[in-house]
């Protein structure tokens, strides 16, 4: 399970952390936070203040072609985000993937097929939480890493979506219809 992204304050990786806190009951599951940033130091702080240390990895600045095949879900905590472009890599190489449902997340994540009542949503490519919901992400995390048909269900909606809406080959058949329609 892996947070992946620039450590910055609006990639909120605190709600990561305390998500993490929830879930200490699973004594098998492991946290990777991949990239690096201004916030590194306070997010090691708060690793330690939560009692993570031996729980979570700073895994720093690797290729997506590293980083994806060596985790089972990928986790986007933003308060905000455009295009997740996260979200996207995950997808298109086959992982589950658990969001705050923030800006573009909820188009890329698809619609609501399930609300669970315990906050989360299940949507047709993942699973969303409200924006700083650490109960609610931690329950949608809990579900997801409990469930392998679902993460599995997730892969397989997500690489097709991936591969139909941002590949390359349907960049250039855009690119190739707009100038041919002028």
């Amino acid at each position: 399970m892996a947070i992946i992204g620039r450590l910055a304050p609006i990639k909120n990786h605190d709600l990561f952390l305390r998500a993490a806190a929830r879930l200490r009951d699973m004594e098998t599951v492991r946290f990777a936070i991949y990239g690096d940033g201004s916030e590194r130091a306070a997010i090691e702080s708060r690793i330690a203040e939560l009692g993570l240390g031996d729980r979570v990895t700073f895994a720093g600045t690797r290729p997506a072609a590293e980083i994806y095949p060596s985790i089972d879900v990928a986790a986007l905590t933003s308060l905000n985000e455009g295009t997740p472009l996260t979200l996207i890599e995950a997808m298109a190489t086959g992982v589950a993937a658990i969001s705050t449902a923030v800006g573009g997340v909820v188009d890329v994540l698809g619609e609501i097929v399930e609300r669970s009542g315990h906050g989360y949503e299940i949507r047709e490519r993942g699973i969303t939480a409200a924006s700083n919901d650490d109960a609610g992400f931690a329950a949608g995390l809990r579900r997801l890493l409990a469930d392998p048909a679902l993460r599995n269900t997730f892969a397989e909606r997500g690489r097709a979506f991936a591969h139909t809406t941002y590949s390359k080959e349907r960049l250039i058949a855009d690119i190739i219809r707009l100038y041919r329609s002028i």
